[in-house]
């Protein structure tokens, strides 16, 4: 078995953080650990909801939508030859915003050679003012995506 996990305290409301967590189509856009998200099953992201994820290097694979807290929390699982991925993802309230938190556990005899790659980044929001602005958290590193402009600093 295999465990990775990252963690950030965000000076922005549950339901901003929620929002972009829960926009998996968009995913792509702020993570380099994603190529491309494409929802299965319509309407928004939701329990039994089925995703399909690219991700560089990787084949294309499905992830199904095992456990959902509205507001609060999601995780989604993935099989393939070898391995299974559990991945969670939480948002907490807290005085001063919120708490991101985000997991991922691979079980098999293949566990933990695409696990780094597969968690990827929490994104969280940076400005207050605006959706636009993300921050991108991972690897012990921070950098600033303007969703309008495509800037990163």
């Amino acid at each position: 078995m295999a465990t990775y996990r990252d963690e950030i305290d965000v000076p922005a409301t549950a339901q901003r953080v929620w929002a972009v967590l829960l926009d998996v189509e968009r995913w792509p856009q702020w993570t380099p650990s994603m190529t491309a998200v494409q929802l299965l099953t319509p309407g928004p992201l939701a329990l039994n909801s089925q995703v399909r994820v690219q991700q560089p290097r990787l084949p294309a694979a499905r992830w199904t939508v095992e456990d959902f807290m509205a507001g609060r929390s999601f995780a989604w699982t993935s099989s393939s030859p070898g391995t299974t991925s559990r991945a969670d993802h939480a948002v907490i309230p807290t005085t001063a915003g919120c708490h991101v938190e985000v997991s991922l556990v691979q079980t098999g005899p293949l566990a933990g050679l695409a696990g780094p790659q597969q968690l990827g980044r929490v994104v969280v929001l940076k400005d207050l003012s605006t959706t636009s602005k993300l921050v991108l958290f991972g690897a012990r590193s921070f950098s600033i995506w303007d969703a309008a402009t495509g800037a990163q600093g």
